[in-house]
């Protein structure tokens, strides 16, 4: 390889980790403004974008908002917010699980 394709290669691995680590960073902080019984509209405007409706039984999330490579699970009950949790995609096919936060206590 030369040292041409190599400078290329390493910016191009970089550029693509930073923009995860900003992902997260997104996510994160979004998920300090969430408060319990935030609607769907609510949720998305915090978060800057539309949130995907996810069909079945899944009870980890009933709501996703993918930014790069984080994903946002969020659990709705009767159309208020109640959970959230920050997925980091990690290579090809991991995932590194940030804790879920209960946004209603009791």
């Amino acid at each position: 390889m030369s040292a041409g394709r190599a400078t290329v290669l390493a910016l191009t691995v970089l550029l693509a980790s930073s923009c995860g680590a900003l992902s997260r960073t997104h996510a994160e902080r979004a998920q300090t403004q969430f408060r319990c019984g935030l609607t769907v509209p609510e949720v998305e405007r915090i978060v800057g974008g539309r949130l995907e409706p996810i069909e079945g039984r899944d009870t980890r999330l009933t709501h996703l908002f993918r930014d790069g490579r984080t994903d946002l699970w969020l659990t709705f009950n009767n159309g208020s917010l109640r959970s959230s949790q920050v997925i980091q995609v990690v290579g090809l096919m991991g995932t590194e699980p940030g804790p879920r936060l209960e946004h209603c206590n009791g």
